[in-house]
């Protein structure tokens, strides 16, 4: 006859060997190529400045995700819990546009991001080695 302890025992490890063979058959299964999980991120992207960032931090080792959505904004880049935003002269230099981005990293840094970088056009084509360390130190 089976006692309370020998059924919680059997359960047990029942459950612990159903969990062992969805690790292994998890493990076994497809796993996604970073190749094509990188291009599928850099045609996300919207200008020529994001796609020159994107690059020059994959080329660094760095596992970036592009056009990322946090509520009603997209950001885009980021790596971890750092958002970084490049800011093209075009659209970021008016008032309206600067209030905007103000509201935009203080909405998420309250989200969940613990830095918002950001970027003009210029320091990305010109100063990329300083960018690259900015973001570095962020991280």
């Amino acid at each position: 006859m089976w006692t309370v302890h020998t059924m919680e025992y059997a359960i047990f490890f029942l459950l612990l060997t159903m969990g062992g063979l969805a690790y292994i058959f998890y493990e076994m299964g497809p796993k996604p190529d970073p190749v094509s999980t990188r291009i599928l991120e850099y045609k996300k992207l919207d200008s020529h400045i994001e796609r020159r960032l994107y690059s020059a931090l994959v080329n660094n080792g760095y596992k970036v995700r592009a056009q990322v959505r946090c509520g009603r904004y997209r950001i885009d880049l980021v790596i971890g819990d750092v958002a970084i935003e490049c800011d093209g002269k075009k659209y970021h230099s008016s008032p309206e546009r600067k209030a905007r981005d103000r509201r935009k990293s203080a909405y998420l840094r309250k989200n969940g991001y613990r830095k918002v970088l950001r970027f003009t056009g210029s320091e990305i084509v010109t100063k990329m080695p300083d960018v690259i360390k900015r973001i570095e130190h962020a991280l």
